[in-house]
C-alpha cells in the first residue's frame, strides 16, 4: 500500500534518512569458497551453435548481434579512445539507462579521424556486412551493466586498462553467449550474474526507429534523425533524459483536497473524486468540472518475488515460454536478468467516451521504467567457476522479495470528466521486451454518469449518479500489444472508488507522532498499482 505522511516539516531529514535506509535494497552476497565448478567452452561461431538445452542459439537477428559483438570486441582491443567514447555515452543515459545507441552515434569521430563505424567496418568481413546489421537491427544497442559489490559499472570502468568481454542478449536464448580476448568463446548460464568487465549487446526498448513496425503509433514525442535519414521516437517522454523524472519514495504532505475529500466521505456514502473534480460534497451537491487534478498511477509493485523476477526477466521473450519461467524444482533462478538493464513498464488505460461521434473505445499509453533494485529486496549468493584452468566469480541470485517503486507524477493518465468519460477505466500492464506492435479488436461496456445539467452551465447535478440511473453502453477498442513482452495483467479502476482507505498514527523514533493514509491498490494478479488523482502541475 502507498503510505503518505502530513505535519511533516521541522525533522524531515531525519525521516528521509530512516525511509531511506529501510528502503534501500539488501545486496549482500556471502561466498562459497569450497564450491568450483567446472565449464564447458561453447565455439559460438555459427548459426548452428547451440545453448546448454541443445537448442539454435541465432536467428538471422541474434547472427548479427553476434557479428557486431565479436567486431566490437577486436574495436575495443585496439583502441582504448573507443572505450572510453562508450563508457562517456553509456554515462550520458540518454534513455535513463546505460544504453548506448549505435545508430546515433556512429558517426562520432573516434580517433584518427576515424568515426565509430569506420572503426567497426575495420573489424567485419566487408561493408555490405555492416549495412546489413545497420538496416535489419536498427535498436542496436551497447549497454554497460551496473553489476553486483561495485564489481563492474559504467562509472567504475576503467577504460585505460579494462578490455570487457562482450555479452549477447539474444531473444532466442535464456543463457548468453559471450566473446572474451582471455576467456575465448563461452556461453554463461541465465542463472549467473558475472563480476567481471562485460558489456553487452541487445536490442534498444526505450527507443523505436522508423524501421520499426509500431513508429507510426507512437505521438507527442521528439524525434531524432540519423543523417540517413532514419527517425528514432522514445516509447514514451519519460525515456527522454532531457525530462527530470519526478520520483518520490514518500509523499511527506498529503494534498489538502485529497485529504478533505478523505474527511468528507469517511463517514457516509459518497464519492471522493465528486469532491475533487466537482467539488461536490453533501452540504453543496452541484458542481462544476475543473482540471486541477488528473489521475496518476503513483505506486507499481510485482506480488512475487522469485516467480516475479522470472516473469520480467525472461530474456527469450517467447510467449510460450515465459509463464513456465518460474524457478527450477528447487526454487532457483532461471534468468538473472542482468543484460537487459532497467525493466520497461507499458500501461495502456482503456475507456469509453460519452461522444457519439466517438464511434469507438479510447485507449493512452504511458511509459515507465526501474532498475531491479527498486522492484526487489535482492541477496547474492557468490560461487567460483573455472575458465582455462583459471579462476573467476559469479553471483546468483539466491533470495528476492518485491518491494514499492513510488512514482510521483510521473505517469499521468486523465482528467476524469464524467460527462466525457465513462465510470470505469480498465489498466493493462506489460513488461517490454520488444516494441514491434500488434492489435487485437476488443468489446468494452462501461455505464456513464446521467446527472448533468446544460445550461447556463455544464454541472454535476448531485452526489454520486444523483436521482438518475446510470446508463450502459458498449464500443469496440483496438488495443495494441508489444511483441515477446510480459502481460502482467489488468484491472478495472471505478470513478467511485475510495482512494483513501485509512487514516492512522504512528510514531517514529526521534520525531513523534505522524498521521499516515493508505491507500487503496489495485492487483492484476502478477503486479499492484495505486492510482489517485493528483494535483496537476502549474495549478
Amino acid at each position: 500500500m502507498n503510505f503518505a505522511i502530513r505535519n511533516f516539516k521541522e525533522k524531515s531529514s531525519k525521516w528521509l534518512l530512516l525511509s531511506a535506509t529501510a528502503l534501500t535494497i539488501g545486496l549482500s552476497s556471502c561466498e562459497k569458497e569450497d564450491q568450483f565448478l567446472e565449464t564447458k567452452t561453447n565455439d559460438i561461431t555459427s548459426l548452428d551453435a547451440k545453448n546448454a538445452q541443445g537448442e539454435n542459439i541465432y536467428d538471422s537477428q541474434s547472427e548479427n548481434q553476434r557479428i557486431f559483438g565479436k567486431a566490437l570486441l577486436e574495436a575495443m582491443k585496439e583502441s582504448s579512445a573507443l572505450r572510453k567514447f562508450i563508457k562517456t555515452e553509456a554515462l550520458k543515459k540518454f534513455n535513463h539507462d546505460y544504453d548506448v545507441l549505435f545508430a546515433t552515434v556512429k558517426n562520432t569521430v573516434i580517433e584518427d579521424g576515424k568515426t565509430f563505424r569506420d572503426i567497426m567496418l575495420e573489424n567485419v568481413a566487408n561493408e555490405e556486412v555492416l549495412k546489413q546489421i545497420e538496416i535489419t537491427n536498427p535498436l542496436l544497442t551497447i549497454f554497460v551493466p551496473s553489476l553486483p559489490d561495485n564489481s563492474f559499472s559504467a562509472e567504475t570502468w576503467d577504460t585505460e586498462n579494462q578490455i570487457p568481454d562482450v555479452a549477447l542478449r539474444l531473444h532466442t536464448t535464456n543463457d548468453v553467449p559471450c566473446f572474451s580476448l582471455d576467456k575465448g568463446n563461452y556461453t554463461l548460464e541465465a542463472k549467473y550474474i558475472p563480476s567481471y568487465p562485460i558489456v553487452v549487446i541487445k536490442q534498444n526498448e526505450r527507443v523505436i526507429s522508423s524501421l520499426n513496425k509500431g513508429y507510426e503509433s507512437i505521438t507527442d514525442t521528439r524525434i531524432i534523425k540519423t543523417i540517413e535519414g532514419v527517425e528514432y521516437k522514445f516509447t514514451d517522454s519519460n525515456y527522454d533524459n532531457r525530462k527530470v523524472l519526478n520520483r518520490v519514495i514518500f509523499n511527506f504532505q498529503m494534498d489538502e483536497k485529497v485529504e478533505e475529500a478523505y474527511n468528507i466521505y469517511k463517514n457516509i456514502e459518497g464519492w471522493h473524486r465528486d469532491y475533487i473534480y466537482y467539488g461536490i460534497e453533501p452540504s453543496n451537491p452541484n458542481g462544476r468540472f475543473t482540471l486541477d487534478y488528473k489521475e496518476h498511477i503513483t505506486t507499481f509493485r510485482m506480488n512475487e518475488g522469485i516467480e516475479g523476477y522470472n516473469k520480467i526477466a525472461d530474456q527469450t521473450g517467447d510467449q510460450q515460454i515465459v509463464h513456465m519461467l518460474i524457478g527450477d524444482a528447487n526454487g532457483n533462478m532461471t534468468s538473472s536478468g542482468w543484460t537487459d538493464g532497467a525493466f520497461d513498464f507499458k500501461v495502456d488505460f482503456v475507456f469509453i467516451s460519452n461522444d457519439t461521434d466517438e464511434p469507438t473505445g479510447i485507449v493512452r499509453q504511458k511509459r515507465f521504467g526501474a532498475i531491479g533494485s527498486k522492484l526487489f529486496d535482492v541477496t547474492y549468493r557468490r560461487e567460483r567457476r573455472a575458465f582455462y584452468g583459471s579462476s573467476l566469480y559469479l553471483y546468483v541470485l539466491d533470495k528476492i522479495e518485491p518491494k514499492t517503486l513510488h512514482l510521483g507524477k510521473d505517469v499521468p493518465l486523465i482528467n476524469w470528466d464524467l460527462k466525457k468519460y465513462s465510470l470505469t477505466m480498465e489498466i493493462k500492464i506489460e513488461e517490454v521486451d520488444l516494441d514491434e506492435t500488434f492489435s487485437i479488436s476488443e468489446t468494452y461496456s462501461s455505464q456513464f454518469a446521467n446527472n448533468f445539467s446544460i445550461s447556463p452551465v455544464s454541472e454535476k447535478v448531485g452526489l454520486q449518479f444523483g436521482g438518475d440511473a446510470s446508463i450502459s453502453s458498449s464500443k469496440n477498442v483496438s488495443v495494441n500489444y508489444t511483441m515477446r513482452s510480459d502481460e502482467l495483467g489488468s484491472k478495472n479502476i471505478n470513478f467511485g472508488d475510495d482512494f483513501i482507505i485509512k487514516k492512522g498514527s504512528i510514531n517514529l523514533p526521534g520525531i513523534g507522532n505522524q498521521t499516515y493514509f493508505e491507500t487503496r491498490e489495485y492487483s492484476s494478479g502478477d503486479c499492484s498499482i495505486s492510482v489517485e488523482p493528483l494535483r496537476v502541475q502549474g495549478f
